[in-house]
């Protein structure tokens, strides 16, 4: 979570699908899994000008519910990043599972 700012937004496909900040999605996110993978594949779009960017990433997640059962799916991670002294910080993301 240091990796976004505090008031960084998120949109996923689970329910209520639009948090305010970072910690509110993990929050929210995390009692549903008893582990969880998501590893990022090569960048298909890379868009920087100044101290903005805006990146898509192929990404696959895996893991395991609460219950036991196992997943895996495959998705983008779409994100807005500014520069923050000296390192980027993620100020908008959304995780989009197409299989």
């Amino acid at each position: 979570l240091n990796s976004f700012f505090p008031a960084a937004t998120i949109l996923d496909d689970v329910k209520p699908f639009h948090w305010n900040t970072a910690a509110e999605w993990y929050d929210s996110i995390r009692p549903r899994f008893a582990d969880i993978d998501m590893k990022p594949g090569k960048p298909i779009e890379a868009l920087a000008k100044g101290n903005d960017a805006f990146v898509v990433v192929p990404m696959t997640v895996s893991g395991h519910t609460k219950t036991g059962v196992a997943f895996a799916a495959k998705g983008y991670w779409t994100g807005t990043l500014a520069r923050d002294g000296g390192a980027w910080r993620i100020s908008n993301a959304t995780i989009t599972i197409i299989e």
